[in-house]
């Protein structure tokens, strides 16, 4: 690939290539390309290219490597998110949450989700708003804080969601980690 070749084709060539790398258990090789792939893109295209930057980090972050990398450059995309729209801001915190959480940097992870409360509050979406207020007390669990967790996940008892469908999964997404901390804290009649 050479500076004339479009962005599309970069972004999604080196996918391919970072993919098969991995598959073909050659890590540093499918880092680089998911490297590569990053660094081709101008910082006014992250949020038009969030999904395949996101599903290229998502293959490696299974590996310590892949992991940083995909940290290192989501904080790089968070000081430029004045460049993003709102939806592209809400997915943005979404996965850099999720990468700080599977980094066992908590805060940063609460911090990351209480950033799509306030996003997916402003924008009136209440399946997101309620997925992250249960992600706030997954991390709150992770952490040992298990009777704030609970406190947490109670927030979410008053937002009805649209979708019935979606409303029933999140029901029991909360109900089967809301059981998990009742049995750690040995509550066991709830």
């Amino acid at each position: 690939m050479n500076e004339k070749t479009n962005s599309f084709a970069k972004v999604y060539s080196y996918y391919y290539l970072s993919k098969d790398a991995k598959n073909n258990k050659n890590i540093d090789k499918a880092i680089d390309y998911a490297q590569d792939s990053f660094e081709s893109l101008d910082k006014n295209q992250y949020g038009k290219y969030q999904n395949i930057i996101w599903e290229t980090f998502e293959n490696l972050i299974d590996t310590e490597k892949g992991k940083e990398l995909a940290l290192k450059s989501y904080n790089k995309i968070k000081d430029y998110e004045y460049l993003l729209n709102q939806e592209s801001k809400l997915y943005f915190y979404k996965k850099l949450a999720k990468l700080n959480k599977i980094s066992s940097k908590y805060v940063y992870s609460m911090e990351n989700n209480l950033s799509v409360v306030d996003l997916a509050e402003n924008l009136g979406n209440d399946e997101e708003l309620y997925k992250a207020i249960i992600e706030m007390a997954l991390v709150a669990k992770q952490t040992g804080q298990y009777k704030l967790a609970l406190e947490i996940m109670d927030f979410n008892k008053n937002i009805k969601i649209k979708n019935k469908k979606s409303e029933v999964d999140l029901i029991f997404y909360k109900f089967i980690n809301l059981a998990e901390i009742e049995s750690i804290l040995e509550n066991n009649e709830k």
